[in-house]
């Protein structure tokens, strides 16, 4: 397996939160060596608790993970606590260039991509960054 050397050059700022429905130590570590804290949540409810208790920057939601009752999502959950906070949804295997995001939903990313990830997490932290200066 190849190792992955994409290292951005960026400052620390908020924290990412993962919601996924097992452990993903790569994921975690991959992040963190790029310069984004990370936490990982247990539940759509611990996930919630974290957005309002700290500084949250961008959260990662497992695509099995987001859910839909009652017509409301995890992402929309999010969203209705922290409206700035970017919401990216993580696919598994390659993902569609072109599909329609789902409420809430800021952008769609692939385990399979780790460094398109990064490029998103990238995009949607320097926008909100710049839109707050």
């Amino acid at each position: 397996m190849a190792k992955l050397t994409f290292i951005s050059n960026r400052s620390s700022g908020g924290l990412i939160l993962l919601l996924f429905s097992t452990h993903s130590p790569f994921l975690v570590r991959f992040l963190e060596r790029n310069g984004y804290p990370v936490s990982e949540a247990h539940s759509p409810d611990h996930l919630l608790a974290l957005c309002v208790s700290n500084p949250v920057e961008a959260v990662i939601v497992d695509v099995c993970q987001l859910g839909e009752i009652e017509g409301w999502s995890v992402a929309q959950s999010v969203k209705m606590v922290r409206p700035s906070v970017s919401v990216v949804l993580l696919c598994h295997g390659e993902a569609p260039e072109r599909v329609e995001l789902p409420a809430a939903v800021d952008a769609l990313a692939s385990e399979a991509d780790p460094e398109g990830l990064l490029r998103i997490l990238n995009r949607h932290t320097r926008a909100k960054t710049a839109a707050t200066s």
